[in-house]
């Protein structure tokens, strides 16, 4: 149940975190420009999956390739969410916007509330935390497919990626519906960081054969990895990706 239930959590919290993010940061005072950074630095720690999985492949922790660098991710991500509680204030007060026709309101950031540029820090320590135990899932399942016969063969990945799916629908709605009450961002935080609590006592029952030695050293895990990327098959899609990202332009327009 770890793994899968490990795709959920990722779909939970990504559903809880980005909805919040799309306004808050606005709310405020950042610039449309600040908000983009906010979202790059929070995406960017995903271009560096392929690091995380070959550090946990080359450098085991007490002979486990990885449960303790799942733990670790889960901590981090917990941690950044908490240092966000107890530093700042994340509550917002809402007041007429002084236009009686319109009822419109105003948001009012109080005196404590995090700076963009602490906000945009923490979120990047944040996902830095989430993708290194996503990559930890995706290195389990891509082992346990091994075992698959030729007819179940990707019902496990589907089924992964359908929670992730589920938890997003789950909590996109919840967290729209939180942030707009006077403690909206303080729940919607303290709860992105009680989550992956509930996941850690499945992780520590997670099964894993503990290795001496690693199967490749490092040279050779490069080695196998340039070999890989040489083939029509990886580098072809791969260069339509990099060459889809780089053309298109995300931005708050």
């Amino acid at each position: 149940l770890a793994v899968p239930l490990s795709y959920f959590t990722i779909g939970l919290l990504q559903g809880i975190i980005y909805p919040m993010l799309n306004v808050y940061p606005l709310d405020l005072g950042a610039t449309e420009a600040q908000q983009t950074t906010i979202w790059f630095l929070k995406g960017f720690p995903s271009c560096l999956k392929i690091l995380f999985g070959f550090l946990s492949d080359s450098v085991p922790i007490f002979g486990y390739r990885r449960k303790p660098y799942m733990f670790l991710g889960w901590m981090i991500s917990i941690a950044s969410m908490l240092v966000l509680l107890l530093t700042s204030d994340l509550s917002l007060e809402r007041v007429a916007s002084g236009e009686s026709n319109t009822g419109s309101e105003v948001v009012v950031p109080p005196v404590n509330a995090p700076s963009v540029l602490s906000l945009s820090f923490i979120f990047f320590i944040w996902a830095i935390g989430v993708w290194w135990a996503d990559v930890i899932a995706d290195s389990l399942v891509a082992e346990k497919c091994k075992y698959e016969t030729d007819a179940d063969r990707g019902n496990l990945q589907v089924c992964c990626y359908a929670l992730r799916g589920i938890g997003v629908a789950v909590m996109v709605p919840i967290s729209s519906f939180t942030y707009n009450t006077h403690y909206g961002p303080w729940y919607i935080i303290l709860t992105s960081a009680t989550i992956p609590l509930f996941h850690l006592p499945f992780l520590y029952h997670l099964q894993e054969t503990r290795v001496v030695v690693p199967e490749f050293s490092a040279q050779e895990q490069l080695q196998q990895l340039w070999k890989t990327a040489c083939s029509s098959a990886v580098w072809q899609p791969m260069m339509f990706i990099f060459t889809y990202g780089l053309l298109s332009v995300s931005n708050a327009a």
